[in-house]
């Protein structure tokens, strides 16, 4: 429940610094997405440290990598469903903000997890390696599952994305030129739902995957 919260909270910061990043990058597009990756590790990482999953100075380097890890994640994961995207349709002018394919928002949630949660495993158990710690059916899984986040996150745009939108607005954190009904003819909502959406739930999933492993760990001791 600790790393949901984290994960609640890492959304909601992405969500916060979408727009403000996407002003500083607007020269080199690419560095914004590994920024927006930051929050998801950071907050991970300080949970995992504060309940000393992770320990000592290693664990703290783990807890940087895991930083660096969900970057590189966002990064990829958002080239390739916009990839996705383009071979699904025909090229969109770069000024538009298409309602994406669940197809897409599935492939990016997908392998989005996949590279997230085996790799914050192998952080945390090094010595375990993924086939053996976690075996590969669970992995898929779970990166199943965290599509399907990705698809439900994307949808719950009118519902949910709108909220996260007002709760930033008013705390000044959108443009100021920005209006309501700009935001409901634009994809928004929907990228803020989709970044709440997705990393709490996944956040919860690393959790019980986290949980079950020292679980085995133990019984294996014993």
């Amino acid at each position: 429940m600790t790393l949901a919260l984290a994960g609640l909270i890492a959304g909601l910061a992405t969500a916060g610094l979408d727009q403000p990043v996407a002003l500083l990058c607007m020269k080199h597009p690419s560095l914004s997405w590994l920024i927006l990756g930051g929050p998801f590790g950071a907050m991970a990482g300080v949970s995992l440290f504060t309940y000393r999953v992770l320990r000592g100075f290693k664990g703290f380097l783990n807890a940087i990598l895991l930083v660096a890890l969900s970057s590189c994640t966002f990064f990829i994961s958002h080239h390739l469903a916009v990839y996705v995207e383009l071979a699904l349709k025909k090229p969109f002018d770069m000024g538009q903000f298409p309602s994406n394919s669940p197809i897409s928002m599935f492939t990016g949630g997908f392998v989005g997890g996949l590279l997230l949660l085996g790799g914050a495993f192998l952080l945390v158990y090094p010595r375990s390696g993924f086939v053996t710690g976690m075996t590969t059916v669970k992995g898929l899984f779970a990166s199943v599952f965290c599509g399907i986040l990705g698809i439900a996150g994307w949808a719950l745009g009118p519902y949910l994305g709108i909220h996260v939108w007002s709760l930033l607005d008013t705390l000044s954190l959108t443009p100021s030129t920005e209006t309501f009904q700009n935001m409901l003819r634009s994809d928004i909502s929907r990228e803020y739902s989709l970044f709440v959406v997705w990393q709490t739930c996944t956040a919860l999933l690393l959790g019980f995957i986290l949980q079950t492993a020292q679980s085995q760990a133990r019984l294996g001791s014993d």
